[in-house]
């Protein structure tokens, strides 16, 4: 039975100040309550002690090497981090739940699955699955984190046809209006560039003709027109 009298959580957070044990068995008793706990409650424990004993402790009660723990937490991070990333960019309402599958995850599934709960809050996720490279889902937004591959169907997350059409638009006012602003630049930039090199002022109207004529020139290459 749980101590605690809500036993919905997933992960202990122990933070503790051992300074005051000074030179003593204290700091390493005071450890071993967050072993004793773990296994108690079946949930892992991060012990962060300002001056003490750091650890991440599985629910077995196994005490997880330093770097273990600085490595977890790094890749925990990492995924949160593109997942939220993808779901920002996609603008994916915060009320969809993401399904994430994970390609060549095979060094890292171990560690992942101790946080699998973690990620499916932080990230907004319902489902964590580990697939074989030949079972990649179509349609999906990705991202690659120590070489393994995170791949969010968006079929039920976003309109795909409607995200095409957006983006169709986007380009088309960007190949219209980009020669307007690459000859504005050109422009500047030359102006200043010339005054720099011959030491007096440029007229700007000159420049301006031969990067129109630059344009014309190579339009149909560049835009189509």
């Amino acid at each position: 039975m749980s101590i605690f009298e809500n036993p919905n959580f997933d992960i202990i957070i122990n933070i503790s100040e051992d300074g005051w044990f000074g030179e003593s068995i204290g700091p390493y008793q005071h450890f071993s309550h967050s072993i004793f706990r773990s296994i108690e409650e079946g949930r892992d424990v991060l012990r962060v002690a300002n001056n003490g004993i750091s650890a991440h402790v599985n629910l077995n009660g196994k005490v997880l090497k330093n770097e273990q723990v600085f490595d977890s937490m790094d890749l925990l991070q990492q995924i949160v981090t593109s997942i939220r990333a993808i779901r920002s960019q996609l603008n994916i309402p915060p009320k969809k739940r993401a399904a994430v599958y994970i390609a060549n995850s095979e060094s890292f599934k171990e560690m992942i699955l101790s946080f699998e709960e973690v990620i499916k809050m932080l990230a907004g996720v319902n489902l964590i699955s580990f697939i074989n490279n030949e079972e990649r889902p179509s349609k999906s937004a990705t991202a690659v984190i120590k070489n393994m591959e995170l791949f969010i169907p968006l079929a039920n997350l976003i309109d795909i046809d409607d995200e095409i059409n957006k983006a169709e638009k986007e380009i088309e006012v960007l190949r219209v209006s980009a020669p307007d602003k690459i000859n504005k630049i050109a422009i500047e930039t030359s102006s200043e560039l010339l005054e720099k090199l011959i030491g007096s002022g440029v007229n700007s109207s000159s420049i301006s003709a031969i990067v129109d004529d630059l344009s014309r020139r190579n339009g149909d290459k560049y835009y189509g027109n």
